[in-house]
């Protein structure tokens, strides 16, 4: 498979395993949007029918709280484990344009909160390895869980010496442990403490203008519904 590394995608935590028939025609047969992100699932779809048709390398996570597909379950998935197991999917990553970024879970329940969710990334022991086996232009990121889990993959594609871009106003905030005005106050603190380090914080809008992206493409829409004939077709 042929893809284009300009760009990479990473979808933190949007998507979890539903095995009900009536959710087939969310993005991926048994793949369906967490409820809390269903307003931005129209952008969301936009954003995943436009990689996809475009060639451009799809990443994903799925929250601790939902469930992910196994390894296999969806096989226009390629999963990379947290754990070092080898780089066996490395030599089968060139066959695939989506990708599963499994996390690290067996994290000491002492640690304070803040650094439970941001290690679940930083200690997958695949992550660094993939990201650079990758070799993208920019990696563009967005999802659920803003200050916590998105933070945290953003933080480790820059530990992997990765150039980041993070989508502003493609974020859902996550209230565990804190109360709306504290989490807004921390997804401003993520915004100042990102740009500091060199990430583009930029809304999906400021996004698409600077790569020239027309999100009412067909590119962009034609497949916001079931994307494996795409995936299928991409893999062929």
């Amino acid at each position: 498979m042929i893809m284009d590394k300009s760009l990479a995608f990473f979808d933190v935590d949007s998507l979890e395993y539903f095995a009900q028939q009536s959710d087939r025609r969310s993005v991926l047969p048994h793949l369906s949007f967490r409820e809390r992100v269903s307003p931005l699932a129209p952008v969301l779809n936009g954003l995943y029918a436009y990689a996809i048709s475009c060639g451009h390398p799809l990443v994903f996570s799925t929250c601790c709280s939902g469930r992910a597909p196994a390894e296999n379950e969806v096989p226009e998935i390629l999963h990379i484990p947290a754990l070092d197991a080898g780089v066996c999917w490395k030599e089968k990553s060139r066959d695939y344009s989506f990708f599963l970024m499994e996390k690290f879970l067996d994290i000491p329940p002492e640690l304070p909160f803040m650094e439970k969710m941001r290690a679940k990334f930083m200690k997958n022991q695949n992550f660094r390895r993939f990201a650079q086996a990758m070799n993208v232009e920019e990696w563009v990121t967005f999802g659920n869980g803003a200050a916590f889990c998105v933070y945290s993959a953003l933080q480790s594609l820059l530990n992997a010496g990765q150039k980041v871009i993070l989508l502003s106003d493609v974020l859902v905030d996550s209230h565990s442990g804190h109360t709306p005005e504290e989490t807004t106050a921390l997804r401003e603190q993520m915004f100042e403490a990102s740009a500091k380090q060199g990430v583009e914080v930029c809304t999906l809008e400021e996004f698409c203008k600077r790569k020239g992206i027309a999100t009412g493409s067909r590119k962009f829409h034609r497949y916001s519904g079931n994307l494996i004939p795409l995936l299928e077709a991409k893999k062929a």
